[in-house]
């Protein structure tokens, strides 16, 4: 089954501040202010999102950190940007940083995942139109038990 086993992802709530990959920014201006797009939109989406077996960290100036795996012992590890699109979000891999075995995910670099966020049972989620049904949650949600084992 595709995404049985969760690697490392620093859990960090939507909406609050995280160490994040730096990049350069100009002077006066934040890495808030470096995201393409409408950043009241954004701010929805930063932080750590997680399920068994896959987990995403949206940073505010826009990188992003991917885990997914299969099994305990298929997985990789990816550097994304990501930016407002629409509702939602358009992510974009860039570099797969480390990887084992198969994890059968199809991502190559410049595969681009819509996601937008949907509330199931009480909780927000998000949803990534290539994984449909598959939910990503903060560490409330899955703790409902909404995003897998």
């Amino acid at each position: 089954m595709l995404f049985a086993g969760a690697i490392g992802a620093a859990v960090v709530a939507p909406g609050q501040a995280s160490a994040a990959p730096h990049n350069e920014t100009a002077p006066g201006s934040s890495v808030v202010d470096q995201i393409p797009g409408r950043h009241d939109a954004a701010s929805r989406f930063v932080g750590t999102w997680t399920g068994h077996g896959r987990g995403i960290t949206l940073y505010p100036n826009g990188f992003a950190k991917v885990s997914l795996a299969s099994g305990a012992a298929n997985w990789e590890r990816w550097d994304a940007r990501w930016r407002p699109a629409g509702r939602g979000i358009s992510v974009t891999y860039v570099k797969r940083t480390a990887s084992q075995g198969y994890v059968g995910t199809g991502i190559h670099r410049g595969t681009q995942w819509y996601g937008s966020l949907k509330r199931v049972r009480g909780h927000t989620v998000l949803e990534f139109n290539r994984l449909s049904g598959i939910y990503w949650c903060t560490p409330r949600g899955n703790n409902a038990g909404l995003c897998g084992a």
